[in-house]
């Protein structure tokens, strides 16, 4: 976690450098906004709760511990604040802003923006060393994605929905997702798998 937290939190900080420092990383997640539609705060919400509630009811072992309090929690919890704003930046910002300007379709940015998403977070079924793993994390997180996508739409392209939606996914199935994923190297029998 702390090497994910080291690599994206870097270019939020080189953004903020560049602009107005922490206003800036402020306003992407709603400080000083404008005003943002409160239909797409409620669908930021039921992003968060619906992907969590499901990750949760497919994945016991992170059923199992949502409610531990531990020092790696709160290093998950720097986590969560550092990916979802990095990865919705990149992710809605970046990647649906730079298609719109090149005026490809609005379907064309959500699906661009969530199936890259997917195809990312599939790393983490290849670091447990499971293809199938590494298929079903891409189709859950590509559905966040393009979920996530109609959230910044809906906000008027303003981040901050989607980037607290995903702070709160995170903060709710992290650290324990990545522990999952660790434990699937190895076998029933304590093996490398």
């Amino acid at each position: 976690m702390s090497v994910v937290i080291a690599v994206q939190a870097t270019p939020l900080v080189i953004f903020a450098l560049q602009t107005d420092g922490l206003a800036y990383l402020g306003r992407l997640l709603g400080v000083g906004a404008p005003s943002i539609s409160p239909l797409a705060w409620a669908l930021a919400l039921v992003v968060a709760v619906v992907y969590s509630g499901l990750s949760m009811r497919s994945l016991p072992f992170i059923r199992e511990h949502v409610l531990d309090i531990n020092a790696l929690k709160f290093l998950a919890i720097v986590f969560a604040f550092v990916t979802g704003t990095f990865e919705e930046y990149f992710f809605r910002k970046w990647i649906m802003d730079w298609l719109s300007r090149r005026e490809a379709s609005i379907a064309v940015q959500i699906i661009v923006s969530g199936v890259a998403f997917g195809v990312v977070h599939a790393v983490w079924g290849l670091v447990g060393g499971r293809l199938r793993a590494a298929f079903m994390s891409m189709i859950f997180t590509t559905a966040l994605g393009l979920a996530l996508a109609c959230v910044y739409l809906l906000a008027g392209r303003q981040l901050a929905p989607a980037a607290w939606s995903h702070i709160l996914v995170n903060l709710a199935i992290e650290p324990w997702l990545l522990l999952g994923v660790m434990a699937l190297r190895q076998g029933p029998t304590g093996a490398t798998a």
